[in-house]
Formats: C-alpha cells, sequence, structure tokens
C-alpha cells in the first residue's frame, strides 16, 4: 500500500512540476519584452502561441502593435479573443475603432461587457449605447462557484477513502494467502 501511495504522490508531484514549464517561456517572454529585447519575447511567445496559449496570442498582439505591424497584432488577438480573453477584446475593439469599423468595435466592446469588462462598460456608455448584462461573467461564475460546492460536499463525506482502503485492504490479504 505504502508503494502505491508513494507512486501516486510522485506522480502528482511530477505533473505539477511539468504543468508549470508551460509558464516559464511566457514569463521569460514578458521579462525579455520589459527589457526591450523584442526579438527574444516573440520567439519565446511564438511557440506557446501557435500551441494556442491566449496570453501568448496576446503578448505577440503588444508586440507587434508596439513594433507598428498592425495586421499581425490584429492577427494574434484574433486568436486570443476567440477564447474570449478580454484585454484582446479590447485591443481589437480600440483597432477597429481605428480602421474606421465602428460596427465590428461595438461588437468586440459588447463582448468584453458581457465579461464583466469596465472599460468595455465606459466606452459603451460614453457612445451611448445600452450596456449588455455581465451574463458570461456570471454564469463563469456559478459554474465555478457549482465545482466548489461538489468539491467541498465530496471532502466533507465522511471517509471519502474509506472504499479503497478496503479494496486495497482485500488485495493484501489476497496476496498474503498466495
Amino acid at each position: 500500500m505504502i508503494k502505491a501511495v508513494s507512486a501516486g504522490f510522485a506522480y502528482v508531484v511530477i505533473s505539477g512540476l511539468l504543468s508549470g514549464c508551460g509558464t516559464a517561456p511566457l514569463v521569460k517572454g514578458n521579462d525579455a519584452f520589459h527589457g526591450g529585447d523584442l526579438a527574444a519575447a516573440e520567439a519565446q511567445w511564438t511557440p506557446l502561441a501557435e500551441d494556442g496559449n491566449f496570453h501568448a496570442q496576446h503578448n505577440l498582439g503588444v508586440l507587434y502593435k508596439a513594433e507598428g505591424d498592425f495586421e499581425t497584432a490584429a492577427f494574434w488577438w484574433e486568436q486570443s479573443a476567440a477564447r474570449e480573453f478580454v484585454p484582446s477584446l479590447l485591443e481589437l475593439g480600440a483597432l477597429r475603432l481605428i480602421a474606421g469599423n465602428d460596427d465590428a468595435a461595438e461588437a468586440l466592446y459588447r463582448r468584453a461587457a458581457r465579461w464583466g469588462s469596465k472599460d468595455a462598460i465606459a466606452v459603451l456608455e460614453a457612445w451611448n449605447k445600452p450596456v449588455p448584462h455581465a451574463d458570461l461573467f456570471f454564469a463563469r461564475q456559478k459554474r465555478f462557484e457549482y465545482q466548489q460546492t461538489r468539491l467541498a460536499w465530496q471532502l466533507s463525506r465522511p471517509g471519502p477513502n474509506e472504499y479503497i482502503n478496503r479494496v486495497l485492504d482485500y488485495q493484501a490479504a489476497l496476496a498474503e494467502k498466495d
């Protein structure tokens, strides 16, 4: 039984360490960007962005905007906005507004407002446009609260591992007979 627990613990520790590896290039890219090394930042963020990391996609949009390449910036913000990343929705909205596409900009600000973005709400109010309810934000909150409640219920049950312990004891008893 100790070996099974040790193996499970080792798996959790190793997977936890490996899951953090995906953010190291993101942080290195941030450091390079803030240090003025845009090429290094791009090199760190591009593989992540191509794999679907919406933070890296957004950051590449910011990088290309800083370089004056608004078309590529828009491409990366569109990728991130497709995953409902609010900062990308706002940046893309501003870019659409500059390009004179007011309808597209308004639609992006409306999406951001539905996620509860105060910046998007302020823009819509300044335009005297109706502000949508933050339904997407509240739906996500409701899902999160449900998950927390379910987890708390599972953890509060008396002896949540009782069945597993009985199975392991039974297996150990069978192994001793052999």
